[in-house]
């Protein structure tokens, strides 16, 4: 995607407050990504005394309410009630000492705050249970792990370097970037203690690449231009992680045609074709594939010819035509149907 021009349409107080506010959740998103790019103290891998207690703990949830003076009541009761089967898995030992109780107490009493973290920065809000997997990561990353904050912009200077222990006892007046950070640190807790931290290291660097794409949004120059660019960007990831299985059926339904036809097709880029798929409705894909036809009926005079193939010229955005293109190149001698380019693009911009 090509840079966005310079262009400002709106007055200068709008203009003003957008790029303020876009300032603002562009240095939320370096801040997510620094994290996510962070390395922490590694987490160790559980014990098989601990493996066989997650095993047994890896379908365990506690239901929360989220609202209410009452809300981790029963959070707090469940770790009450099974202290010491939650003392063992923290400490991968059966025998747990006084010293170790007390370590699990005083980490147990940071509980609420955690969960502060958690219903402010995730989705859990819109679940009612939470793992008790997920609260003994935390006990363990509380015991265990005492790292500094280290702020990249807002008071980066500062030698008052607090510890995200000192943070939790802030509770909701935290740092938001405290907030983050010890998230982090207790879902890769989360993930080792449950085996499936190299799975979701794959999902953390896809987070982070969307994450870089929203800096594209926030460097826009208008809130049109964020909606549009926003919707652009979209387009894309529908296209590369979206509906791929009607996306792999037209193309497998594309290379039947052409080679009823006697053609093959080649493509280098794959993406391309998912992008331009993604795009079509049923009877444009048919319409794709008579066109094809008749410019192979065409090339034989000429043994060769390229050409352009359009979709959606009528998707209007934001007072744009959007259209997907491939630009396809047919050999009547080498029987192929090559699809050299395609993407999205303008069609037109009205006034």
């Amino acid at each position: 995607m090509e840079d966005a021009p310079v262009i400002y349409i709106d007055s200068l107080m709008e203009t003003f407050y957008l790029k303020l506010s876009l300032h603002e959740m562009m240095g939320r998103e370096r801040e997510l990504i620094e994290i996510s790019e962070k390395t922490f103290a590694e987490a160790a891998e559980p014990n098989e005394f601990q493996r066989a207690r997650f095993r047994k703990y890896v379908k365990e949830m506690i239901r929360v309410k989220w609202i209410g003076a009452d809300k981790y009541d029963t959070v707090m009761e469940y770790i009450k009630n099974n202290r010491k089967a939650l003392a063992q898995c923290v400490f991968g030992k059966k025998s747990i000492s006084g010293n170790d109780y007390r370590q699990f107490d005083q980490a147990g009493e940071s509980i609420t705050a955690f969960l502060d973290f958690y219903m402010e920065n995730t989705k859990a809000i819109y679940s009612e249970y939470v793992p008790v997997i997920l609260l003994i990561g935390h006990i363990q990353e509380y015991i265990f792990g005492n790292e500094k904050v280290i702020p990249q912009f807002y008071r980066h200077e500062s030698k008052d370097k607090v510890t995200l222990r000192t943070e939790l006892k802030n509770g909701k007046e935290a740092k938001r970037r405290s907030q983050y950070e010890w998230i982090e640190k207790v879902n890769r807790r989360y993930y080792v203690n449950r085996g499936i931290n190299i799975r979701e290291s794959k999902v953390g660097e896809v987070i982070k690449y969307l994450d870089k794409l929203l800096g594209k949004v926030y460097t826009c120059n208008s809130l049109w231009e964020v909606k549009y660019t926003a919707w652009l960007i979209l387009l894309y990831i529908e296209a590369f992680v979206g509906n791929r299985y009607e996306s792999d059926n037209r193309y497998n339904a594309l290379q039947i045609f052409l080679e009823c036809e006697q053609y093959h097709l080649k493509c280098s880029d794959k993406k391309i074709i998912y992008l331009f798929m993604t795009q079509l409705e049923r009877l444009q894909f048919e319409d794709l594939m008579e066109d094809m036809k008749k410019n192979m009926i065409n090339s034989k005079e000429d043994h060769s010819c390229t050409y352009r193939c359009d979709v959606k010229p009528d998707c209007l955005y934001a007072g744009k035509k959007i259209e997907a293109f491939l630009d396809i190149n047919v050999s009547i001698i080498n029987k192929e149907i090559e699809i050299v380019n395609g993407g999205i693009r303008e069609k037109e911009v009205s006034q």
